[in-house]
């Protein structure tokens, strides 16, 4: 029964949305304004993490269309030393609430699911929490940083003394955290530099949400990425928290990568997950009016014993379920799945392709492999 329907998936399940382009227009034109700014919000799980595929994607899109940075970085970060499109940096008296963690959310998340906080007031005999960035030669287009913007969250304080120090390559200074609402962004320095290191001397109620390095014009691509996410976890943060950060952000594209944390070893069944990924869509819909949206697909993932791996058989059911939320919610759809090559793709990756493109895990993409997926996926993104 599995070998038939490995060998069914083309005939049984078919993946081609029914008109990608034509809903992710709005998306296409802004492309063709290279004088504004045209921002992507692509959120995914640990199969995105340290920038794998999107920095492939910003790359392209920024060499095709302009602009230049690495886009929103979250305070903290997963496997800081494992990214190559930046380098970063901080101390460990921070406190850190994520969305990761399947328990309750304490406080209002941020647009990446985390949000930041300094433990305790820092005073002259404790050094206040810090956080380092600062620009890879990996690529042209990121290896600076043309300015950059602070978020935060709301100040209950007003005038209270809560500040934050910064110092770059150049110039070092100090803001003070004042506005209310839910919430802020500041422009932190807005000149071309190579590095920034923040220090927060604030209340420990005041969350700090991240910075973002970014070109005035152009493509910007923010990675959202979260550990063991299913995805539709994000609908916890609010609505009014996502509406804050589209009036501070302005996205053009909304992107969701998901699917690898719900698939089962057996499972056939994930019309509960089809449930889930439309209320997901409407989420956002409702936080970002008229932004498209598209999902993507898992790539295959591979069962069964070394020297035996045979591609999950819930797969394409899984894939399936998402399709159908996707033209449920009027968003775009893409299977990675497919676009490897169905059935065994995965399989060869890791076993046949040299360099390997996934890991032994015949789950994750290498960086070779997560450049050549990024490359499948590029298409949606030209005219």
């Amino acid at each position: 029964m599995i070998q038939f329907c490995l060998l069914s998936w083309f005939t049984l399940f078919s993946f081609a949305s029914d008109d990608p382009k034509e809903i992710l227009q709005p998306f296409l034109d802004k492309l063709g304004q290279p004088e504004e700014q045209v921002r992507i919000a692509w959120f995914g799980d640990s199969g995105i993490e340290a920038d794998l595929i999107t920095q492939t994607i910003r790359d392209s899109l920024q060499k095709w269309h302009g602009g230049k940075g690495v886009g929103y970085m979250p305070v903290l970060s997963r496997a800081p030393g494992y990214r190559k499109t930046i380098t970063h940096k901080f101390s460990s008296n921070w406190l850190w609430e994520s969305l990761e963690p399947a328990a309750a959310y304490k406080r209002n998340p941020g647009i990446s699911g985390h949000g930041f906080y300094s433990y305790r007031y820092a005073t002259s005999k404790q050094e206040a929490p810090w956080a380092l960035f600062r620009a890879n030669n990996t690529s042209p287009r990121i290896d600076s940083f043309p300015q950059v913007r602070l978020f935060y969250g709301k100040n209950r304080y007003g005038n209270l003394n809560a500040k934050v120090n910064f110092s770059t390559d150049s110039i070092s200074g100090e803001v003070g955290l004042r506005d209310t609402f839910l919430v802020n962004d500041l422009l932190l320095y807005e000149n071309p530099t190579k590095q920034i290191r923040i220090s927060a001397q604030i209340p420990p109620e005041i969350p700090l949400y991240g910075l973002s390095m970014e070109s005035k014009e152009g493509v910007l691509l923010d990675n959202f990425s979260l550990r063991g996410l299913d995805g539709p976890r994000l609908t916890k943060i609010p609505v009014n928290m996502l509406a804050g950060f589209q009036e501070k952000l302005k996205y053009d594209l909304i992107v969701f990568q998901f699917g690898l944390n719900v698939l089962g070893p057996t499972q056939t069944d994930y019309r509960y997950f089809e449930i889930k990924i439309l209320k997901l869509i409407q989420h956002f819909q409702q936080a970002f009016p008229g932004v498209p949206i598209l999902i993507i697909g898992p790539p295959d993932k591979c069962n069964g014993p070394a020297g035996g791996k045979y591609s999950n058989p819930g797969l394409p059911y899984l894939t399936a379920s998402m399709q159908k939320a996707a033209k449920q919610g009027n968003a775009a759809f893409f299977s990675l799945a497919e676009a490897m090559g169905g059935p065994g793709s995965m399989k060869r990756w890791v076993e046949k392709e040299r360099p390997a493109l996934a890991a032994a895990d015949y789950t994750h993409f290498t960086f070779a492999g997560a450049e050549k997926a990024a490359h499948l996926i590029l298409p949606l993104f030209q005219k």
